[in-house]
């Protein structure tokens, strides 16, 4: 029996038995309605599964958003307390990307953000999460990873971003990125404690040339 939702063939129900004609006209009756209910709980669960993607995905760049970030990020702090590991986040802000949308227009700016993305999703492990976190604005966190290394994932960032024009409409257009690392120690056990770290390194680095990174030091603390 056919399995349709909406007019559209979404699975097949199958019956079957040894004996020769062994189903009625009424079997097949009962079949395809059981059939028909079988749809509707499928198509019920995609959606709910569309509606929980929605809520924590940015609609543009299919990247995490910051809800999502920061639910996940708070059970993986708890993790890294509890076994004494390390945890470093970044923060990668595009430089100049004003100058993008105004000389290039706004679906040239989306393009970019869309494959700003990806090149930043491709230098990362699977257990590292990545997310937009607003604007032309992007967050990593990765886990069991300390501050040395999380500057090598940084620095591979860029080269991946900084070095390769992106191409609009057979217009390349050069972007860099800027970024920010900090690491969870002994006098840094909070999220968002660790976040404005970061965000404080991003500052020096965009304060002091741009496209390139900027590991955070006690120097650079500043009231938030």
């Amino acid at each position: 029996m056919p399995v349709i939702a909406r007019g559209e063939l979404i699975g097949v129900l199958t019956l079957d038995s040894r004996k020769e004609g062994a189903y009625s006209a009424e079997d097949a009756a009962l079949c395809q309605a059981f059939a028909s209910e079988v749809a509707i709980a499928i198509q019920n669960a995609r959606l709910f599964q569309k509606i929980q993607k929605m809520a924590i995905t940015d609609p543009l760049t299919n990247l995490y958003n910051q809800r999502y970030f920061f639910e996940h990020a708070e059970k993986e702090l708890q993790r890294t307390l509890r076994y004494h590991s390390a945890l470093s986040i970044i923060m990668i802000d595009i430089d100049h990307f004003k100058l993008v949308n105004d000389n290039y227009t706004h679906q040239a700016g989306d393009k970019v953000l869309i494959e700003v993305g990806q090149r930043i999703a491709a230098s990362l492990r699977t257990v590292d999460l990545l997310a937009r976190y607003g604007g032309e604005e992007f967050i990593l966190m990765l886990p069991q990873t300390p501050i040395k290394n999380a500057k090598v994932v940084a620095e591979r960032i860029c080269t991946a971003i900084n070095s390769e024009p992106f191409l609009f409409e057979e217009r390349q257009i050069a972007v860099t990125v800027s970024q920010g690392v900090a690491e969870l120690d002994a006098f840094c056990t909070e999220i968002q404690q660790l976040i404005h770290r970061a965000d404080q390194a991003l500052y020096v680095t965009k304060t002091t040339g741009r496209g390139r990174v900027t590991v955070w030091t006690p120097e650079m603390d500043r009231p938030e």
